[in-house]
């Protein structure tokens, strides 16, 4: 469909030059290189053909309206108007969220999820998601009751669970959702290896790689496998 003048959302990528908008009727479209699966064209020709102008994505998204989305290096995860999370193109960190390691060429819908009081995979058809950031390889996303998920690549820490283990399903970040000492996160971000979020006290936490200083902790480390506060920035 014809795009208006007025976007909700952009994103441009200047490394993969992979590209996604979400015009004002809801539909996110795609353009520049399709290698991967990345636009979300699907399978067939429209998989492997680069985009120079939007091309909106239908098939598994045609029955909702996108409110949020981002892109990662090879990847895409956005929010559907009900909540849903959907994702695609390469997958071999497990950033698509899906399960398993296997790329997709279009939309796919994230159905499972874990928390940490309850190791086994449940189901998110009753989470409804507000938020969602991604870095190079990994992803983050918030519900409606401030509850903060993380999947992908793991390898500095980077998803906030205490290990370096990737995971391709998401797992709750326990020290942000703790029911005895809950931070209510309003704002999330991601850099290429590290996470930050802050909670409705304005209390900031870093995570991840740290060997640039990027963490704004006072003693400067490696990595940080867990939340912590940015000291600096309590109280502001």
């Amino acid at each position: 469909p014809p795009l208006d003048h007025t976007f909700k959302a952009g994103i441009f990528h200047d490394d993969n030059k992979a590209n996604v908008i979400d015009g004002f009727i809801g539909r996110a479209c795609t353009w520049g290189k399709a290698s991967g699966g990345k636009l979300g064209h699907g399978v067939g020709r429209m998989s492997q053909t680069d985009l120079k102008t939007p091309f909106a994505i239908y098939g598994e998204l045609y029955d909702f309206s996108i409110t949020v989305v981002c892109c990662g290096e090879t990847f895409s995860l956005c929010i559907t108007d009900n909540g849903r999370l959907f994702s695609w193109g390469e997958n071999k960190e497990g950033q698509l969220g899906v399960g398993d390691f296997k790329g997709r060429a279009h939309p796919t819908l994230l159905e499972k999820f874990c928390d940490p009081d309850q190791p086994r995979l449940k189901d998110m058809k009753n989470k409804i998601f507000e938020l969602i950031a991604v870095g190079n390889w990994h992803c983050m996303a918030v519900t409606n009751k401030k509850k903060v998920y993380s999947w992908g690549k793991n390898k500095y820490g980077q998803l906030g669970l205490g290990h370096t283990q990737n995971m391709n399903v998401p797992f709750c970040v326990l020290p942000l959702c703790d029911p005895l000492n809950p931070k209510h996160v309003r704002s999330i971000a991601a850099g290429k290896s590290h996470s930050v979020a802050a909670g409705e006290d304005g209390d900031v936490f870093s995570w991840g790689r740290g060997w640039d200083g990027q963490l704004g902790h006072k003693v400067v480390s490696e990595a940080a496998y867990e939340p912590r506060v940015v000291e600096d920035m309590e109280n502001k």
